[in-house]
């Protein structure tokens, strides 16, 4: 059977909270990346644009990625909700870090 480095059998707790991270950070990686490229079409196909509506369409991207997010990992229990909030968080990064985008 598997092992773990120690040696013992892990439980079938900790296997499927290793399957649900596992599950959380691949997810969070496909929204984040999925938010990223709403962000660069519309830098390349729309802008220039007012300010006010680029902020809105990045918000609505935001809100959309967060969304599929929370739809793909609903099954995944309480501790994707944490994932969730760390998506919001690297979205807002994105955005603190890019200049072009409110």
């Amino acid at each position: 059977g598997t092992r773990t480095r120690s040696g013992q059998v892990p439980s079938i707790k900790d296997a499927w909270t290793n399957v649900c991270e596992s599950e959380c950070r691949n997810k969070l990686k496909a929204s984040l990346d999925s938010f990223k490229e709403v962000a660069r079409r519309l830098e390349k196909e729309e802008l220039p644009m007012a300010e006010q509506e680029l902020a809105r369409r990045l918000d609505q991207a935001a809100r959309e990625a967060v969304a599929e997010f929370r739809a793909a990992t609903a099954s995944l229990g309480p501790d994707a909700e944490v994932h969730a909030r760390g998506l919001e968080d690297e979205i807002r990064e994105t955005r603190w870090r890019s200049s072009r985008w409110p």
